[in-house]
């Protein structure tokens, strides 16, 4: 089975835009047509390598991302169900692709260099990864000291004491719906304080999973 490349990623439409493919090149797909797949392919490759773009600001690891993606697509055909949306399928395994991908920058000093260069160069300014890793940090330490402090509290146990929700509402004395609420605010205002102050929310992503 041949992979196909393509260019171009970035001037395209976002994946949850993905076209539909016709019944039958999913059935034919399922029954592991190769043809039925390259169509597939070709339908969804620019629109999944603009959203995992969006997110890894790398073309190169992008399309690495793509790729392993619709190969899973080709590897687990089977597992297609024809009474569910066959797009909402493929931006599961989009998605858990790009969360995996960034779990592996967590682990991989030289993946945090790559991206944090990405970051730099997207914005147009030279790329030193410590020096920026520390100004982006200081930032997410001045979002978290401007929350209300109850939002505070749950957000610093959440990312700091890795504590569950559960957890957390047990150690304030409320409940897990009042966490769940607290830490929902407390996200959107640390992101807009990031996009205020850094240009862009990526940093504040990547401080999240490399402290």
């Amino acid at each position: 089975m041949t992979l196909y490349c393509t260019s171009n990623i970035f001037q395209l439409s976002r994946m949850d835009t993905l076209p539909t493919v016709a019944p039958d090149i999913i059935a034919r797909l399922r029954s592991g047509d190769e043809a039925a797949f390259a169509t597939v392919y070709a339908s969804y490759y620019h629109q999944l390598c603009y959203f995992v773009g969006s997110i890894v600001k790398c073309r190169h690891t992008a399309e690495e991302v793509v790729q392993d993606v619709l190969t899973k697509v080709w590897l687990h055909r089977a597992q297609i169900d024809p009474d569910k949306p066959f797009a909402h399928w493929v931006r599961t395994i989009a998605r858990n692709a790009t969360f995996d991908h960034l779990k592996k920058i967590a682990r991989d000093r030289s993946l945090q260099n790559e991206v944090w260069h990405a970051v730099q160069f997207h914005k147009g300014q030279p790329a030193d990864s410590a020096i920026h890793f520390k100004e982006y940090h200081r930032l997410y330490q001045q979002a978290i000291s401007i929350l209300p402090p109850q939002q505070q509290k749950v957000f610093t146990l959440s990312r700091t004491h890795a504590l569950t929700h559960d957890e957390i509402a047990l150690e304030l004395g409320i409940s897990a719906n009042t966490v769940r609420n607290h830490m929902a605010a407390a996200l959107v205002a640390v992101r807009r304080y990031f996009k205020t102050h850094a240009g862009c929310w990526l940093p504040l992503l990547l401080v999240l999973i490399c402290s």
